[in-house]
């Protein structure tokens, strides 16, 4: 049912740092570059790990050992490729309003509602637009 919901956008931009929305378009560039940037800074430091690890303990560990430690510190590197999909998908802003099938007009609320994801790498918090009238049930157009 909400995957024919229609935008009735207005120009202002949202988006999320430390789960707070931003509206203003000026500090989204700034923002912008730490929102995607940081999960990869993450994913290449854990890269990093990984190789320094194989590098010095090649010699030393038996084989079910290293591979033991390699997936483990292959984790991180999901992690952070999960959380950089998440921020490449956005919070699911379709603009100031949502229009149901049955023509009920949801306004978005303004604060952004953080779920909790659990991946195959580990949970973490993902920043959701939702649209909600009053006495009406929210939607939240990341979740379709």
């Amino acid at each position: 049912m909400w995957n024919t919901i229609q935008s009735a956008h207005n120009g202002i931009i949202q988006f999320t740092h430390g789960w707070r929305a931003l509206a203003r378009p000026e500090r989204l560039r700034q923002i912008g570059k730490l929102y995607f940037y940081r999960p990869i800074a993450e994913g290449e430091q854990a890269l990093q790990t990984l190789l320094q690890f194989v590098n010095e303990k090649a010699s030393t560990l038996e084989a079910h050992e290293a591979e033991k430690s390699i997936f483990k510190r292959l984790l991180p590197i999901g992690l952070a490729a999960m959380k950089l999909y998440f921020a490449q998908r956005g919070t699911g802003d379709l603009g100031a309003a949502v229009t149901r099938t049955d023509g009920m007009l949801l306004p978005q609320e303004r604060q952004l509602r953080a779920r909790d994801y659990f991946s195959l790498f580990g949970k973490f918090a993902v920043p959701r637009t939702c649209y909600r009238a009053p006495g009406e049930p929210g939607i939240f157009p990341l979740d379709a």
